[in-house]
């Protein structure tokens, strides 16, 4: 009698392990599923990385895995009340609910979008911060003509702690508020999060911007001055992730995406499995988007080239799935059925990245540019360089920042110094231009740096142009901390033709002062 239950026991035991391996396949296997279910991609655990914080010591901490996003909402705009986030909200947050990302940028995001955001994104667990305003705000912000664009991070708040952010202008001046250079067509910005997760204490930054879409020029030297906060950020916490997302108004085979795939990795290039690839800006207007698409046609994603992207740090991480955000929906407005319709003119991206080497310092890869260079330093700036004369004479001077020693005095070449002002900021952008009246060919430049330490740039960037509008970098970037006193030489592989040269210097405080500035060549 006794070994009826024991049997009754063990029989349901066998029949509760029956149940749980039948529950076990039926799992999602959509690799995006959000992660209150199985993920079925394979994914290399790699081992645990060190993270060090500016007030703790260095220990190991598990790996970093993060589900990434950028969306450009399109600014809601009254052209046609299904612009309205109104109607697009909801659907908006079904995309959000789908992929649940650790943090996301979004790009043209009004004041109207932002209170919308701000209540429906904190009901799924999102904190924020804000481009240009203060990350405590009091909603509902105003709209109308105050009705501004941001560019926000919303970051899961339960799973991360907020260590520090900023927003910064895309400018010669990027701590001058409301700043605008290089022939931007308006104001332009870039807005960071630096997170902290809660059980590993592993840290990882967010940038997220939108570039120029006129001006190549602003385009291309934005990338440096973000650039220059990244590197700031490597230096103040250390072994750290680093994510630059947003729309960045250019191809893959332009100039500006060469020179950030220099230093960071395009997450589409590293990914394992790519869902939907191709172009993110789809020109969405509702009344011809309906009229092209209605009944059973399906739009598709063109096969072109991308616009908004998902940057890793070079050689920092491993992504196991990429896509464009394609959803459609179909809903009901005004009596009428609007069919297939996506959230914005632009898709979102998502990808699912493992942060397997978090660095300490940016890591650069030269191949990505189309001339190669070397740089060495001196005390002494000779008459000539690798048998090849000094050609400054064949050159006009120019200094994109006002001047508190004339840019003149960099070409006499008798230690004569130039400098300039930029109002204190740390991440000045100094751009100084040479133009010669025809093509000359040039095979290396010198430069000394001045006398005092705290003034002396950081980051150096030499440009050349035949036509004043498309600049191709020379050699590999440098983001070395460039010595005072010390007289530096870049040297070319191979002598280029140029009648326009920009040496870029960022990082730049008030009063960076240069001297003997050379260029050789025939």
């Amino acid at each position: 009698m006794k070994k009826k239950p024991l049997l009754t026991l063990i029989a349901l035991a066998i029949l509760t392990l029956i149940f749980s391996v039948g529950c076990d396949t039926n799992q999602s296997n959509n690799p995006i599923q959000t992660q209150t279910t199985t993920d079925t991609v394979a994914v290399t655990q790699p081992v645990a990385p060190k993270v060090t914080t500016p007030s703790s010591t260095t220990e190991t901490q598990e790996p970093l895995s993060l589900r990434l996003m950028t969306f450009n909402l399109r600014f809601d705009t009254t052209s046609h009340p299904c612009m309205s986030t109104e109607v697009r909200g909801a659907h908006l947050m079904e995309i959000i609910k789908k992929y649940m990302p650790d943090s996301i940028s979004f790009n043209e995001a009004t004041n109207n979008w932002m209170n919308y955001l701000n209540e429906q994104m904190t009901e799924l667990g999102y904190s924020h911060v804000s481009s240009g305003l203060s990350s405590v705000q009091t909603y509902p912000l105003p709209t109308g003509l105050d009705n501004r664009q941001q560019n926000p991070i919303f970051y899961q708040s339960a799973k991360y702690e907020l260590l520090e952010s900023d927003t910064f202008w895309l400018s010669e001046t990027p701590e001058l508020n409301g700043s605008v250079s290089w022939d931007s067509s308006c104001v332009r910005i870039c807005t960071y999060a630096v997170l902290k997760n809660k059980e590993s204490g592993a840290i990882y930054a967010h940038f997220g911007t939108h570039l120029d879409h006129i001006s190549e020029e602003a385009r291309q030297n934005s990338i440096l001055v973000i650039e220059s906060y990244i590197r700031a950020t490597y230096k103040k916490y250390g072994e750290i992730g680093i994510v630059l997302s947003g729309d960045f108004n250019d191809t893959n085979q332009s100039t500006t995406y060469k020179s950030i795939i220099s230093f960071m990795d395009d997450a589409s290039t590293l990914a394992e499995t790519k869902l939907v690839v191709g172009a993110t800006a789809n020109g969405y207007s509702p009344d011809q988007w309906e009229e092209n698409y209605a009944g059973t046609k399906k739009p598709t994603v063109a096969a072109s080239s991308p616009i908004d992207y998902i940057f890793l740090g070079k050689k920092t991480a491993s992504v196991s799935v990429y896509t464009v955000v394609d959803d459609l929906f179909t809903f009901d407005y005004n009596g009428k059925t609007w069919t297939d319709h996506p959230i914005s003119d632009h898709y979102g991206v998502f990808c699912k990245a493992i942060f397997t080497s978090p660095s300490q310092s940016i890591t650069y890869d030269e191949t990505r540019l189309p001339y190669r260079s070397t740089i060495v330093s001196s005390q002494t700036s000779p008459s000539s360089f690798e048998g090849l004369s000094v050609i400054n004479d064949r050159f006009n001077i120019s200094s994109s920042l006002f001047e508190t020693k004339p840019i003149g005095n960099l070409f006499k070449n008798d230690d004569s110094v130039a400098s300039i002002r930029v109002g204190g900021n740390k991440h000045g952008v100094w751009i100084i231009t040479l133009t010669a009246d025809a093509l000359t060919e040039i095979k290396g430049i010198s430069f000394t740096t001045g006398q005092s330490s705290p003034t002396t740039p950081h980051t150096l960037r030499i440009f050349i142009s035949n036509n004043g509008t498309s600049w191709l970098q020379l050699g590999k970037v440098y983001a070395e901390d460039l010595a005072a006193s010390t007289t530096y030489y870049i040297s070319l592989a191979s002598r280029v033709r140029t009648d326009q040269i920009k040496i870029i210097f960022s990082d730049c405080v008030n009063h960076t002062e240069l001297t003997n500035l050379t260029v050789y060549g025939k």
